[in-house]
C-alpha cells in the first residue's frame, strides 16, 4: 500500500499520524524545519527528498526518527534494525537488535597465575 500525500500547513502538527501517511512539508530555513519536525513527540520514521547529498546525511543526522529514508519512504530492510525515538515505540525489531534485547552482557577474566 501506497502512501496517501499530505500537504501539511507549517508549523507542522505536533500529532501522530497512522499511516501510511506521507506528510510534504514546504520549508526555506534548514535549522527552523529540523527544529519543527523534531519537536513533535514521536520519532519513528521520517522521509528527506533531496538531489543534494551533502544536505541529506546533515539533515538525516539532526532529525530525531529511528528510520529515516532518502528520496524513499516505507522501504524495509530484512535484518536490519526498524523502532523508533521517543514515544515511538520500545527497542529494535527485524533484527539481531531485537534478540539482543533480551540478552545481558557479562566480562569474565580469569588470571591463569594463581
Amino acid at each position: 500500500m501506497l502512501p496517501a500525500l499530505e500537504r501539511t500547513p507549517w508549523p507542522p502538527s505536533r500529532t501522530a499520524r497512522s499511516g501510511p501517511v506521507l506528510s510534504v512539508l514546504k520549508w526555506e530555513d534548514e535549522g527552523e524545519m529540523i527544529e519543527a519536525v523534531s519537536a513533535v513527540d514521536y520519532g519513528l520514521t521520517a522521509s528527506i527528498w533531496t538531489r543534494d547529498v551533502v544536505r541529506a546525511h546533515r539533515t538525516v543526522s539532526r532529525i530525531k526518527a529511528g528510520l529515516v529514508w532518502v528520496n524513499n519512504s516505507s522501504d524495509h530492510f530484512l535484518a536490519l534494525p526498524f523502532g523508533g525515538l521517543k514515544q515511538s515505540g520500545l527497542g529494535r525489531e527485524e533484527s539481531i537488535d531485537e534478540l539482543l534485547a533480551y540478552t545481558q552482557v557479562k566480562f569474565l577474566s580469569i588470571s591463569p597465575d594463581i
